[in-house]
């Protein structure tokens, strides 16, 4: 017997660019769960996106989360200060909902600062 509900996908990895994170994974079951997505890793220098969450295509399953966008760190933050330019944060972008059929779609995830 097959697990009715999606995997979750995977966090992206962190280091100078964040990496983005893994898809959920999707279900065809009735009453599944789609995967939620992996959060973005967080970069020195920019953010990963998150993964989107997975679809539940069967009758009143519920659709995966998307992951959180990652954060950008310090290196970001000093070249803004030293040159004086505001703030725009390259965080990574949230993951949408996943979809769902007569079910609930899922959140879409928040983006990095």
């Amino acid at each position: 017997m097959s697990n009715i509900n999606g995997v979750h996908g995977q966090n992206g990895a962190s280091g100078l660019v964040g990496g983005a994170g893994q898809c959920g994974g999707d279900t065809n079951e009735a009453y599944g769960i789609g995967g939620n997505g992996g959060r973005g890793g967080s970069g020195l220098w920019s953010g990963g996106d998150g993964g989107n969450g997975g679809d539940a295509s069967g009758m009143n399953g519920v659709g995966g989360n998307g992951g959180d966008g990652g954060n950008a760190g310090m290196m970001q933050w000093i070249s803004r200060f030293m040159t004086r330019d505001a703030w725009t944060g390259d965080g990574g972008n949230g993951g949408n909902g996943g979809s769902s059929m007569f079910g609930k779609g899922g959140n879409g995830g928040r983006g990095g600062w």
